[in-house]
């Protein structure tokens, strides 16, 4: 089955018919910004006790809708929204409405507290019982504490630091905490409606399988779960409906019964999607890069080659040391045993990354918002943000040189920019990701570092980094990636080494789903039930 190409919905808009099961409608919802049309005339419905997916690319409106029914930023008017039996002008939805409508959210930043006890993190935002002298009753926060973690299924207990949980039972607090933070802790909330904000982004397989089979749960008691997302294996397995929104316009909505994931990803771009090709490449006698026997903290004597020219994958589930190998390559971990070479020299990753920088290495990390995205600055200035001693001259910055060479490199690597003037934060996510790739790129580097480079992103945008990617190899970079989702490993990478407790454990060199899944859960012993934070 493939989406319909014109606009149609399951449950077309309009009046609500006589037994009609409509937890979320909106009916031709506008919202403009200035020479921006976020919301074109939208209209789509959520049934009752369904996972509903929201999807579109980077831009597309789906974020814009969201906030629309929480009632944080106004439509225009003349729209509706529909929350159950209530009916209100889109443009005056507010926070107290959508509250009172049953609708809650978790956004992708669960907003939980790791250092926190589970109790304390689910009493947030609830606030604490208190005793008559105006004290916390310890003995009520424990109890309702563990009504709720019996209620959600949450593994774990009412003085467990939340940093202990694993990373899906951290989010079902999160999610218990948003639906139960009524006045009254024994209220219903089987008929509340969820809206899940990329809930799964942070999360490998595993750990994602986990949350889905909790939020099945809660559907199946009465709860409606709209899912944004990006990883659209999981939309076309664990939801019911996917909407498409594109350029601001509803595109489609259809079951996701018999649908493709081709089919679905072309949808959300609006054009064809097409995975890059393998390159055909033999073994240099040289490689660019050779760990022998590298140890660090996180890292077992890790021993590996990469080839100028070639990507590797590093699988592994989390806390099997895939992010330290790239930083400790990178010099922002220590390292404690072994010696890393490129092209066949060795070099001190104990001078950290200036050095590295300096020896042609580029890292991007995983975490972009902290530790890579400058938001508050502009795009010209995140872009040539590695390359800053090119501009300086005569004791100031040239800026106009930076500026030229700022619009060549929006140009080269096909960045939605208007105005590379305009700060970061007002670029989509998949266009931040582009900016970051490409600070690097302009620097022709000889490695290439990458963690979880597509995290987050769109289909379109994921596509145009793998081009990226693809074609620094070809120009001679070598490159070392991670990522959680065994299918981009497998859609672009020459090889995938299998990471496990520090070490490699097994290659693939034809990898695909099935093969890297096989190879990573192979080890019973990396099932446990709670998993300490990496």
């Amino acid at each position: 089955m493939s989406l319909p190409s014109s606009d149609t919905t399951v449950d077309p808009p309009g009046p609500l018919r006589p037994g009609a099961d409509v937890a979320v409608r909106l009916r031709n919802v506008t919202k403009l910004y200035p020479g921006t049309v976020a919301l074109d005339d939208v209209s789509m419905s959520v049934r009752r006790g369904t996972i509903h997916a929201l999807l579109g690319g980077n831009g597309s409106g789906k974020s814009t809708a969201v906030k629309v029914l929480a009632g944080v930023v106004s439509a225009e008017p003349g729209g509706v929204v529909e929350l159950g039996e209530t009916v209100v002008d889109a443009a005056a939805v507010t926070p107290r409405v959508a509250r009172a409508a049953g609708l809650r959210f978790v956004h992708q930043d669960l907003g939980v507290f790791a250092e926190l006890s589970v109790a304390d993190n689910l009493s947030i935002g609830h606030g604490y019982a208190t005793t008559g002298i105006r004290c916390i009753d310890h003995r009520a926060v424990h109890s309702r504490a563990e009504r709720l973690i019996a209620k959600y299924h949450i593994d774990g207990a009412p003085d467990t630091p939340l940093h202990r949980l694993s990373p899906s039972a951290r989010a079902l607090v999160a999610i218990a905490r948003a639906l139960e933070q009524d006045e009254d802790p024994e209220s219903p909330s089987a008929d509340g409606i969820l809206v899940l904000d990329e809930p799964t982004a942070a999360l490998p397989t595993d750990e994602a399988n986990r949350l889905y089979t909790s939020l099945s749960r809660l559907v199946a008691g009465g709860t409606t779960a709209i899912l944004i997302s990006h990883r659209l294996d999981e939309v076309l397995e664990h939801t019911d409906t996917v909407t498409v929104l594109r350029d601001g316009r509803h595109v489609s909505t259809a079951s996701t019964r018999g649908l493709t994931k081709t089919a679905l990803a072309e949808q959300i771009a609006g054009r064809t999607v097409r995975s890059p090709d393998r390159v055909a490449r033999t073994a240099a006698e040289v490689p660019r890069l050779r760990l022998s026997d590298v140890g660090g903290a996180k890292l077992r004597g890790v021993s590996l080659t990469v080839d100028a020219g070639e990507i590797v994958g590093i699988a592994g589930l989390v806390g099997s040391g895939r992010s330290s190998l790239l930083r400790t390559v990178f010099g922002v971990e220590d390292r404690s045993t072994g010696r890393i070479l490129l092209d066949g020299e060795e070099v001190d990753t104990r001078s950290g990354p200036a050095a590295m920088m300096r020896d042609g290495v580029a890292f991007l990390p995983e975490d972009r918002a902290t530790m890579a995205n400058f938001a508050d600055l502009t795009i010209r200035e995140n872009l040539l943000a590695a390359s800053v001693r090119r501009y300086w001259s005569g004791g100031r910055m040239r800026t106009s040189r930076e500026r030229r060479d700022a619009r060549a490199l929006v140009t080269r690597f096909g960045i939605k920019a208007p105005d590379v003037d305009l700060p970061m934060s007002s670029l989509s996510g998949g266009n931040q990701q582009k900016v970051l790739l490409a600070r690097w790129l302009s620097r022709d580097p000889r490695l290439l570092l990458l963690d979880e480079p597509s995290q987050g992103v769109d289909v379109g945008a994921r596509a145009d980094i793998y081009r990226m990617i693809r074609e620094a190899a070809a120009l001679g970079a070598a490159v070392l990636v991670t990522a959680s989702e065994f299918d981009e490993l497998a859609t672009f990478c020459d090889r995938v080494l299998i990471l496990r407790s520090g070490s490699v454990v097994s290659e693939t060199t034809e990898p695909d789903v099935q093969t890297l899944t096989a190879a990573v859960y192979d080890d019973p012993a990396d099932h446990p039930a709670t998993e300490t934070t990496p």
